[in-house]
C-alpha cells in the first residue's frame, strides 16, 4: 500500500510538472483508488490518500455502477471547480452538495486533524469588480457569523477570502432538511412540532443575540442531524451586499415568498420583528401541516401576506392564537421583535399540552 502511494504521488507531480501552463478548461486527471475494505484503520488509510493527491476511494466490495457513479461525481466536482474554483490547503473537495444563484457549497474532509468532513460555502461574488466597503461589510458579516456558538446553528469552522472568492467552512449536517422531512412525513405530532418550534426559537434567538439576522428563515433552511437535533442554516446575507454584487436588482427583494414578511414586500428594511414573521410561518406550518397564506400567483400570495387576516388554528390548539397572531402581525412595530419573549410565553402552554 505505501510502495504504491509512493508511486501514486509520483506520477501526480511528473504530471503537474508536464503542465505548468494548463489552461483552466483543460480537466486535470481524477484520481480514485481502487482499495480493500478495509475494517481497522480505514480512517487513517483514506486521509492518507487524499493528502497524497487521490480525489476519492473506492472499495472493491462495490458494484461497477457505484464506481461509475462516483467517477461521475468527481467529474461534475471538477467542473464546478473550473468555474468556480477554491483551493484551501487544509481541505480537500469532492463533491458538490448545493448549487445556488450566489454561492456553490462543496462537500471536503478536513486533511489534517482532526479529521472530519466539512461543507464549505464558495461565494460567486467576482471581487475584482467590488467596491472596498463591500468587501469589508461582507468580511465583518463572515467574521460575526463566526461567532454564532450555538447547537441549534451550523456551527462556522473558518472564514475567509482567497484571491478567487469569499468562503464559509461549515459544519456538514447530512441529514435532510425539515421541508422535506415534512412533505415525506407529514404533520409532526404535537409533542414533536413543539420540540423543533422551540429548537428554532433558541438558534434564532442566539443568531439575534450576536447582532445578526437570519434574512432567509424557511422550512428547507433548517437542517436534521443524525442525533436528532435540528440546525439553522443560511443566514446573515444583507441586500445591500447582494445589490453592490450584482445579484440583486435594487427594487428587488431577496426572500422566499411563502415567507416572506409584509415590510419586506413593502421595500422596508429587516429587523428581528422580520426573522419572527417567518418563525410565525413555521409554527403554524408545524401544528397544521399547511402554509397560512397560500395563492394561485405570486402576487396573491403577497397580496395575502399583506392583507389577509391571519389564520385560526384548529380548536384543540386555540390556546396558541395569540402566540400566533404576536407572530404574524402585519405591523413590525406590534410583533414579538424579541425570541426570548417568545421561549418565555411557551413555558405555560408547554405545560397544558404535556
Amino acid at each position: 500500500c505505501v510502495q504504491t502511494l509512493i508511486q501514486q504521488q509520483h506520477y501526480l507531480r511528473q504530471w503537474q510538472q508536464q503542465q505548468p501552463t494548463q489552461p483552466i478548461n483543460v480537466p486535470r486527471p481524477i484520481v480514485i483508488f481502487l482499495a480493500h475494505d478495509y475494517q481497522s484503520n480505514q480512517h487513517n488509510i483514506e486521509q492518507t490518500l487524499l493528502q497524497m493527491g487521490a480525489d476519492d476511494i473506492f472499495y472493491n466490495n462495490n458494484s461497477v455502477s457505484d464506481f461509475v457513479a462516483k467517477f461521475e461525481e468527481q467529474r461534475e466536482t471538477q467542473l464546478f471547480l473550473q468555474r468556480y474554483p477554491l483551493q484551501l490547503d487544509d481541505y480537500k473537495i469532492h463533491g458538490v452538495i448545493h448549487d445556488s444563484e450566489n454561492a456553490v457549497i462543496y462537500h471536503a474532509v478536513r486533511l489534517y486533524q482532526p479529521y472530519h468532513s466539512v461543507a464549505i460555502k464558495r461565494f460567486k461574488y467576482d471581487l475584482g469588480n467590488l467596491p472596498i466597503q463591500t468587501i469589508e461589510s461582507l468580511s465583518y458579516s463572515l467574521a460575526k457569523k463566526a461567532n454564532v456558538k450555538h447547537y441549534g446553528v451550523v456551527q462556522i469552522e473558518n472564514a475567509g477570502m482567497t484571491s478567487e472568492a469569499f468562503y464559509l467552512v461549515m459544519e456538514y449536517v447530512a441529514g435532510a432538511d425539515l421541508k422535506r422531512i415534512m412533505d415525506s412525513h407529514g404533520t409532526p405530532p404535537l409533542t414533536q412540532a413543539f420540540a423543533w418550534f422551540i429548537e428554532i426559537t433558541e438558534a434564532l434567538a442566539a443568531i439575534h443575540d450576536t447582532g445578526l439576522l437570519h434574512r432567509d428563515l424557511k422550512t428547507s433552511n433548517i437542517l436534521l442531524r443524525a442525533d436528532g437535533s435540528l440546525a439553522l442554516t443560511d443566514y446573515g446575507v444583507e441586500k445591500s451586499v447582494l445589490i453592490d454584487t450584482g445579484f440583486l436588482g435594487e427594487n428587488e427583494i431577496f426572500c422566499t415568498p411563502y415567507y416572506v414578511s409584509p415590510e419586506r414586500i413593502t421595500g422596508e428594511a429587516c429587523t428581528t420583528a422580520t426573522d419572527i414573521y417567518s418563525l410565525g410561518i413555521i409554527f403554524y406550518e408545524l401544528l397544521t401541516g399547511q402554509k397560512p397564506f397560500d395563492g394561485n400567483s405570486l402576487t396573491e400570495l403577497m397580496t395575502q401576506h399583506v392583507l389577509a387576516p391571519i389564520p385560526k388554528l384548529p380548536e384543540h390548539l386555540s390556546t396558541y392564537q395569540p402566540l400566533l397572531e404576536g407572530m404574524l402581525d402585519k405591523l413590525p412595530e406590534y410583533r414579538f421583535n424579541d425570541c426570548h419573549k417568545i421561549l418565555a410565553q411557551l413555558k405555560q402552554p408547554m405545560t397544558d399540552v404535556a
